[in-house]
Parts: C-alpha cells; sequence; structure tokens
C-alpha cells in the first residue's frame, strides 16, 4: 500500500473530475432488550433514627428530536431498607443499530405522601451499554452510590397465567402474630457479581395466613426464562418484613414445563432439609407461541459459499494480491434453525472493527476554495465528508473496545501516480472518531494532487484482507470479529465492471461494505452496487446518499446500518460459526463513568397514579402503586 510523506505541503492541484451515480434500499434490523437495573452503596436518607432508604426506579426513554417524545417507560418496585437494591422489575427496550436511543434512569427513596426523595440520576445510550463487555454500565449517582445498566436479547416466548396457593406453611411470626407470605421467583445469570440466582419476579403479599391464596399472575417468559421451559427457576416463600428483611419461608426448584402440569400433590417448601409446607399450583397455562426466528434468512442460508484464502497481510494493511475462493475447498457449514442473531454474537464478544476509505479525487474541487466538498472550515464547523464520518464511525466505535481505525484515501496523484488505496494520517491506524478526522485532515498536508479516476477495487481488497486477518486472529484467542468498510465518495466508480467482481470476491469475507455518496451528484447509476444481486453470492453492500439524511444525521446512520446486523448473523451462518458465551466480567472491573446532570422533572401529585415527566412527551400509567403483583412486585405498604 502506498504512503505518502505525512510532512510535504498541500499541493493544491486537482484535475480529471469523474462522472458519478446511486441509491440505496434496506429492511430494518429491529432488535428488542432486556434492561436490568440496580444499584450500591446509595446514600442513607433515612437519618439516625430510622436509618433505611426504600429505593426504587424510573426509567424514561429520551425524545429525539422531532420525531420521538421523552416518555416514562416505567418503574420498579420499591425495595425496603437497603442502599443496594437489585430491582426485579425489568424493561424490554426497541433498539435499531443506527438509531439513538438514550434512557435515563433516575433513583429514588419512597417518601411519605408522595414526597420522594431523587438520589440521583444515570443517563445511557443504549448502543454504548451493548458494545460494553458483560454488555454492562456504571455511573456515579450525585447523591451517592453507583448505578448499574445491563441489556441483554429479549427471548419473547408468550405469557404463563400462574396461580399457586400455600398451605399449612409454618409460621416465622413467632407465637401470636402470623406470617405474612409472598414469593419470589429467580432464575441463574451471569451477572457482574458471577453466576447468582436472580429475582425475576416478585408476587403480591398476604397478610396473616399460613394458607395464602396469591391472585393469578401474568408473566412473560422472555423475563422470566428467555423463553426457555426447561430453564430451572427457583420459587422462595418469604414472611414480608417491613424493615426488608424478610425470612425465608422455604423453596422450591421446578421449571415453566413442569408447572404446566400442575403436579397433583404440589411443591413441598423445604428449608435447611426439612419440609415447611407445599404450593399447590391451580393455574399454568402458557399463553401464546414462541416467534420463529425472524432473524434467520432463508435466501441467504441457502447460498452455499465456497471460502477463499489469502496472503497474511502486513499490519499496515493492503497487500496487493487478493487470491480468489479455492473451488476445491469448501468452507460451508450452515447450521439451519439456530436462533441465533447479531446480538448474541455481541454479547458473546464479537467486536466490530471499522475502516474508513475516503474520496481524494479532483471531482471533490479544490479544498481550499469555500463550499466545495472537502472545504475544512477555519471556524471547525464539520464539512459532509467529517459529518458522516462522526455520525456512522461514533455507533460502530460502541462495539469495538480497541477504537483503532485504518483510514485509506483514494483517487489521488503521488510523484505523478494515481493511487487508489493510500493511507491517511502519519499512523496505520487512527485512534477513535477523532483520531479518523485528524488523519483525514493531515491528508491535505501529504503532498497529494486530487486526480482520479473512481476506483473502488483496492480499497475494498484491501478491507477484505484486513477483515480475514481480523477474524483469523481472533479466532487463535478464541474470539470473533467482523469488520465494516465505510466507503466515502463523490461520484460513481470509472469500471462497474471490475468493482462488481470484486465485490464478488470479497463477498464472503466477513465484511460489510457501506457506501455513502457526498455532494450533490447524480447518484441514480450507483444502485447497481446496492441492488446488482449475483447468483449464490451473499449482498454486503449498501449505498447511501449524503444529502437525503445531511439534516439529520440520526436518520443517515439509521440508513446505512440497518442491514449490517443480518449481514454479520449470514457471514457466521455460513460457516456454522454460533455465537460465543456471553462475556464474563466482574463488577469491580466495570469503568464507573461521572454522575450526570439530569433535567428531567417528574411529578408524582396525580390522583390518577400517572407519573409525569416534563418536557411533553407520554405519560406512564403504572400498573402498580409500587407494588401491584401485576408488575412483579411486592406490595411494600400492606
Amino acid at each position: 500500500m502506498f504512503n505518502p510523506n505525512s510532512t510535504s505541503q498541500l499541493n493544491g492541484g486537482y484535475d480529471n473530475p469523474s462522472t458519478h451515480m446511486p441509491q440505496p434500499q434496506g429492511a430494518k434490523s429491529k432488535m428488542k432488550l432486556l434492561l436490568t437495573i440496580n444499584a450500591t452503596k446509595l446514600s442513607n436518607v433515612g437519618g439516625i433514627v430510622n436509618q433505611h432508604t426504600d429505593p426504587f426506579a424510573i426509567v424514561t426513554v429520551l425524545g429525539s428530536g422531532l420525531t420521538t417524545n421523552t416518555r416514562v417507560l416505567g418503574s420498579t418496585e420499591v425495595i425496603n431498607n437497603t442502599i443496594n437494591p437489585d430491582w426485579a422489575e425489568t424493561f424490554v427496550l426497541d433498539y435499531e443499530l443506527g438509531k439513538p436511543l438514550e434512557i435515563n434512569i433516575g433513583v429514588f427513596h419512597e417518601g411519605k405522601k408522595k414526597k420522594h426523595v431523587r438520589l440521583g440520576d444515570g443517563t445511557f445510550d443504549v448502543g454504548s451499554i451493548l458494545g460494553c463487555t458483560g454488555n454492562t454500565k456504571a455511573k456515579k449517582l450525585k447523591g451517592g452510590g453507583i448505578l448499574y445498566a445491563r441489556v441483554e436479547k429479549y427471548k419473547g416466548a408468550g405469557t404463563i397465567r400462574l396461580k399457586m396457593c400455600g398451605k399449612k406453611l409454618k409460621n416465622t411470626d413467632g407465637l401470636f402474630n402470623k406470617s405474612d407470605p409472598f414469593y419470589e421467583i429467580k432464575r441463574k445469570d451471569y451477572t457482574s457479581k458471577g453466576m447468582q440466582w436472580n429475582t425475576v419476579f416478585r408476587s403480591q403479599v398476604v397478610k396473616d395466613n399460613l394458607n395464602p391464596n396469591w391472585p393469578e399472575e401474568k408473566i412473560d417468559l422472555g423475563k422470566l426464562c428467555n423463553g426457555d421451559k426447561k430453564m430451572s427457576l427457583t420459587f422462595d416463600v418469604l414472611d414480608f418484613e417491613s424493615s426488608g428483611k424478610h425470612v425465608l419461608m422455604g423453596s422450591f426448584i421446578t421449571t415453566v414445563g413442569e408447572l404446566e402440569t400442575k403436579p397433583s400433590s404440589g411443591y413441598s417448601l423445604m428449608k435447611k432439609g426439612r419440609k415447611t409446607g407445599t404450593v399447590m399450583v391451580e393455574t399454568a397455562f402458557v399463553e401464546g407461541k414462541p416467534k420463529k426466528n425472524s432473524n434467520l434468512d432463508p435466501n441467504m442460508m441457502a447460498n452455499q459459499m465456497a471460502a477463499f484464502s489469502m496472503n497474511d497481510s502486513p499490519s499496515d494493511g493492503y497487500t496487493g494480491a487478493y487470491l480468489p475462493p479455492n473451488s476445491n475447498k469448501s468452507g460451508f457449514n450452515s447450521s439451519p434453525g439456530v436462533p441465533s442473531n447479531f446480538l448474541d454474537y455481541i454479547q458473546g464478544g464479537c467486536k466490530l472493527n471499522l475502516c474508513v476509505g475516503i474520496d481524494f479525487t479532483g471531482s471533490n474541487g479544490n479544498p481550499l476554495q469555500p463550499g466545495t466538498l472537502h472545504y475544512l472550515s477555519p471556524d471547525g464547523r464539520k464539512n459532509d465528508y467529517e459529518s458522516a464520518i462522526s455520525g456512522i464511525g461514533n455507533v460502530l466505535m460502541n462495539f469495538n473496545g480497541e477504537q483503532q481505525v485504518p483510514v485509506w484515501g483514494f483517487g489521488a496523484k503521488y510523484g505523478g501516480s494515481v493511487r487508489h488505496c493510500f493511507q491517511c494520517g502519519s499512523s496505520a491506524k487512527a485512534n477513535g472518531i477523532e483520531g479518523v478526522l485528524q488523519s483525514y485532515r493531515q491528508t491535505f498536508g501529504s503532498g497529494l494532487i486530487m486526480s482520479g479516476p473512481t476506483v473502488f477495487s483496492e480499497v475494498i481488497f484491501n478491507a477484505a484482507s484486513y477483515a480475514k486477518k481480523s477474524q483469523d486472529e481472533s479466532m487463535r484467542i478464541g474470539g470473533q470479529s467482523y469488520t465494516v468498510l465505510l466507503l466515502l465518495t463523490d461520484g460513481c466508480v470509472s469500471d462497474v465492471n471490475t468493482t462488481i467482481q470484486c465485490l464478488d470476491v470479497v463477498s464472503d469475507s466477513p465484511l460489510s461494505v457501506i457506501i455513502v455518496g457526498i455532494g450533490n451528484a447524480d447518484f441514480r447509476g450507483m444502485t447497481f452496487l446496492d441492488d446488482r444481486r449475483t447468483h449464490g453470492k451473499p449482498d454486503i453492500v449498501d449505498f447511501v446518499p449524503f444529502n437525503a439524511h445531511q439534516n439529520n444525521i440520526a436518520s443517515l446512520t439509521g440508513a446505512t446500518l440497518n442491514e449490517i446486523p443480518g449481514q454479520l448473523e449470514g457471514y457466521f451462518r455460513r460457516r456454522g460459526v454460533m455465537p460465543l458465551p456471553p462475556v464474563k466480567h466482574n463488577e469491580n472491573d466495570i469503568y464507573v463513568e461521572a454522575a450526570d446532570n439530569s433535567n428531567l422533572s417528574f411529578d408524582f401529585s396525580g390522583t390518577d397514579g400517572v407519573i409525569r415527566v416534563s418536557g411533553g412527551g407520554n405519560n406512564f400509567q403504572p400498573n402498580m402503586a409500587y407494588g401491584n403483583p401485576n408488575a412483579g412486585a411486592y406490595n411494600p405498604s400492606m
């Protein structure tokens, strides 16, 4: 690969403008995530006498401009007398790669007469949570303590209507009182604290009763057992104490599948090896069937592709030689029906690399002249190339822990020769998106002459070589990786057939190619790259004209990134490569970010039970008054 002298000055020449073309369409890839929250070391607002905090949390989806309003998504249950709440209530989020989704989590102490005390807030970008190790982020709270937010794949599979009753429970409240039983359902998860039983549901409390008849519950199976009817669940029956120090009355272990059979003898509650009562199942009816895996693309699964091999490439990239597939060596090992998707691969630690290719052909105009596409404004305002790099790159950087990005240019002359792939900046890889922008700007001081023609092939081959090497290195250490090439151009390629052949050759590499058209050229002809389909070859290309989304970067990122999840899934499925197990992490290893300054204001005063958030938007009508069983919480006021 050509590495220009980065210390020479801009020649300022440009010649040979090229012709242009494109447009894209792509199926959106929406995902459902399950949000779990907990906090540690909250401030004690009960004072010296009471010495307690009764925390609950409110989750608010923040509005993103003119298209969506700020709305309260829901509230957790109150947990009495604790500064380390681990809330059972979880929240389902609709997430789409490239579309901004920010949430605010406000933590409150439940006060008398709805005069709740605010303990602090944390605002999180959901994409950044998803990209963190263990899919967990943490923030300090202004009032003291740390707030943790974790997201995972939501596996919706219907609901279960569950009604149970207790028989002859052993009293734990002494001679003159009776226990106040409620039950908790726990499942085993790997969390920031290691493998542990996590509470996923709490029932209503039944007062003064050793033969409690709990009301019927309707529980989401995705939240309860990840849609797995064979997952072991622990049922703990506890005696409610206003201090929050509830007393275990007994436990049993079962599955949803077993609950459906309604064992005639019920379940024996056991504590320290002794029977302490019986729990009978009166109703256990599963409603709704698990949805077929909509992420499986039958057309993609039918493409039996041959694997390709290539020479090892140097660390700085382009080798100049990319070997086509060897027809005698099959790398296809499909596993039809594997219920895995983009989220599973990300949760398993799959690294998402970014490479950037930038058009320096003469048709961009003189970069010293205001109004041209590469003009670098002295006041720091970004040109369209920089805006596209920032918007799209920042989303992808959420999934790249190393933050290292190769930046290549094409279409400029060095030493009288046109270079179709050259290094931008002084380093082979830029550090983060700011580093990419710095490398882009440095290129104008490297002695280039903006020229032509517009040739993508060498940059695409280089990106495929980089992607293959990265995946090989990841596999050697038990990991996975996938690469996205962001290619920015002001016009169409000069040699259409060569570009098509290039894309066919690299189509079975761990690579997606995003082409963003910059400027006002007629891009209609570029649809051949996005819409073309070569028989037996997967689609790895998406084209988007920048001007169609110029005033809405969120729209740009959504349009450019919506096909990547399916392309990543398709690559691994064609090889029968399953996602790795979720990355293990320890709570002590999670970086804790500084506290946020939230401008949200909540109004709890309404007699209708609605929590209202300032700034307009939708309100939340809770199906619980911080403890209604329909929301999976116990009632602290009972």
